[in-house]
């Protein structure tokens, strides 16, 4: 039977992990380290039968005595939001790599057989903090990787469909009243379902090569195309024809098009 840790494990991907396991892995056993309580205490009640630590991944102690005894590390803990990132500069640098860091030397010291890291298409040519703490943690695996037998491996892909703060929900809820917001509506992103961000984990798991970035083929779908899609499942094609699009500007530390490989 594997034992697998998920930091970060109440969010979005941790979920959906537990909820391919229960299909196809009935046997895994999971610790979730999480430190957001609301979370954890939702994710508790879907999935009782998996163990539940919070934690912070910026205390070292706490992850190293957790992490004891298990053979797989998924690592998803993170800032991820670019506008938070780019306020919160140091607190960014602190999760997203001297966490990181952290992660990597548990899981060397507690002779975990296989880490893989989630990281993002912000990390390839960033221009903001995010994207740059994440490419930092990319690094540092890769690096990781040859301090001991531990197999550190990472994925790297685009948006996923209807996860936390994804703009998805925000259009639908917008569509609903009749507009949506666009910051520009020629941005383009990569897209991919949250089946097949756990299809991609799973293959980085079984990777036998340390220090691979497994990055997926992904169509890019412009702004204004998610948009309506997203308002076509709230209100319908017809009404979604006729809502007010309106353009907002870009955020700061925002890219016109995003890329997957530099």
């Amino acid at each position: 039977m594997r034992n697998v840790f998920v930091t970060g494990g109440a969010g979005y991907l941790g979920r959906a992990v537990l909820a391919w396991a229960a299909r196809e892995s009935p046997d895994t056993a999971f610790t979730i380290f999480s430190r957001d309580e609301g979370k954890h205490e939702h994710t508790r009640r879907v999935y009782p039968r998996h163990r539940y630590v919070l934690g912070d991944i910026k205390d070292y102690d706490r992850l190293e005595m957790a992490m004891a005894g298990h053979d797989t590390v998924i690592h998803a803990a993170a800032m991820k939001y670019v506008p938070q990132g780019e306020q919160n500069v140091s607190e960014a640098v602190s999760v997203n790599v001297e966490g990181s860091r952290n992660v990597a030397l548990a899981a060397i010291r507690n002779r975990v057989e296989r880490v893989v890291g989630i990281s993002t298409d912000k990390a390839c040519q960033p221009v903001n903090v995010y994207g740059m703490t994440k490419l930092l943690m990319e690094r540092l695996f890769q690096e990781a990787d040859g301090w001991s037998d531990t197999n550190f491996n990472l994925t790297r892909y685009g948006n996923v469909v209807s996860s936390t703060g994804s703009v998805i929900p925000l259009f639908q809820r917008q569509a609903k009243e009749g507009y949506v917001t666009l910051t520009n509506p020629s941005m383009t992103r990569f897209w991919l379902s949250v089946d097949d961000a756990v299809q991609l984990l799973d293959q980085a798991l079984r990777e036998p090569r340390g220090g691979t970035v497994l990055i997926p083929r992904l169509k890019s779908l412009s702004m204004r195309e998610v948009a309506w899609a997203a308002a076509a499942v709230a209100v319908g094609p017809d009404r979604a024809n006729d809502l007010d699009y309106q353009t907002i500007g870009t955020r700061f530390g925002e890219k016109l098009h995003e890329d997957l490989l530099g």
